[in-house]
């Protein structure tokens, strides 16, 4: 063969050699084609194939169970590379809830259902119907009513019991003096231990009126009874009437001491005047009552813990509950009575006047409606 023919031989295999260098590696080629690698086809190819050295992959874009997702990678050659994270589903998409506790957002009675609410932290809510109360819960004989007070247009549920007809929710109205729970004063949330006094908090306006809805507005004593505030520190007994009115609605008046016993002695017979009684847990709401404190309300009282107020600062919402009497004890001291959620027995004992209790009417069947 010719010099010239050689060379053009080696030209033609160099070139096959140099598409060789884009399908194997170097070793490969070498193996095959020799020093043809850098006679046509290695200047033609640039001598070698470039191996990439690829960075750990980076996450732009994080896939969801709405869209796909995207990641990049780079190589020290200066490529990069992307690559699409599929979009997620199935199971990936299904949310654990983490859930707050109930709120009774109504109470239930034995003439409606009531209703709660709980929430998660990814925003959503979720309702639930609390059972209408039946058989046991509500007696053999209980008879349930409506009391509209025309002074605000507001309504309360009624319960007769025994011979007496009350009021089955606490009274919200907007006497001078009167409070909503946490309104105008610091709300007693725990104790510290170590310095032996209170932790406080301020309640929003909402969770003010709130408190005033459910649980009702709390009173001293000479504003339940209508009286110049100068009664909380003198005696008043003169003005007291038989079947005293004070600030209920026309045609209910506040019940005295007497006529406490009569409730607590027609729920329980064998209650005694030294707090030897059930009638808490039977006077007791089902639900709204801190751990372990719900009652049976037997008898529809459904009796709430709206707690109290104290020289400014209000203490006890869901755990205990004091209602007024219309009886004096003397110049600073009216009785009461309380339910609390750590007993069953309804507590009778004088207090001070100026201490704030929820209030509870009952009907005068001789007085016009």
């Amino acid at each position: 063969m010719t010099s010239s023919k050689k060379y053009q031989s080696n030209i033609l295999r160099g070139t096959l050699c140099c598409l060789a260098l884009m399908l194997f590696t170097c070793t490969d080629v070498k193996e095959h084609c020799g020093d043809f690698v850098s006679i046509a086809a290695g200047e033609s190819c640039g001598g070698g194939v470039h191996t990439h050295s690829w960075s750990s992959w980076t996450t732009v874009t994080q896939a969801s169970c709405t869209a796909a997702g995207l990641r990049t990678r780079s190589c020290s050659c200066g490529q990069t590379q992307n690559e699409t994270i599929p979009q997620l589903s199935g199971s990936q998409c299904e949310h654990s809830h983490s859930w707050s506790s109930w709120t009774t957002v109504t109470q239930a009675s034995c003439t409606a259902a009531g209703l709660r609410t709980r929430s998660c932290s990814c925003g959503q809510t979720q309702n639930e119907t609390i059972p209408q109360l039946s058989g046991s819960q509500c007696g053999g004989n209980i008879v349930y009513g409506t009391l509209n007070d025309s002074r605000d247009g507001k309504s309360y549920r009624t319960v007769t019991i025994g011979t007496q007809t009350w009021m089955a929710e606490n009274l919200n109205y907007n006497a001078p003096g009167s409070k909503c729970y946490g309104e105008d004063g610091q709300v007693v949330v725990d104790w510290d231990e170590e310095n032996d006094e209170p932790i406080f908090t301020t309640l929003s306006n909402a969770e003010v009126q709130a408190n005033c809805v459910k649980y009702g507005r709390l009173y001293d004593w000479a504003a339940v009874m209508g009286f110049e505030s100068s009664c909380n520190s003198s005696t008043c007994a003169g003005q007291v009437q038989s079947k005293h009115q004070g600030i209920c609605p026309n045609g209910w008046y506040i019940p005295s001491d007497a006529e406490w016993e009569t409730l607590v002695k027609y729920v329980d017979p064998d209650a005694t005047e030294d707090w030897e009684n059930t009638a808490g847990t039977k006077l007791k709401s089902a639900s709204g009552w801190s751990v372990g404190g719900n009652g049976t309300d037997e008898y529809g009282f459904s009796a709430l813990p709206g707690g109290l107020r104290w020289s400014g600062s209000f203490y006890d919402v869901g755990n205990g509950g004091g209602w007024w009497s219309a009886t004096e004890a003397d110049a600073t001291r009216a009785s009461y009575r309380g339910m609390y959620y750590g007993h069953g027995y309804v507590d009778s004992a004088w207090h001070n006047k100026t201490i704030m209790f929820s209030l509870r009417c009952v009907r005068d069947f001789a007085a016009p409606q």
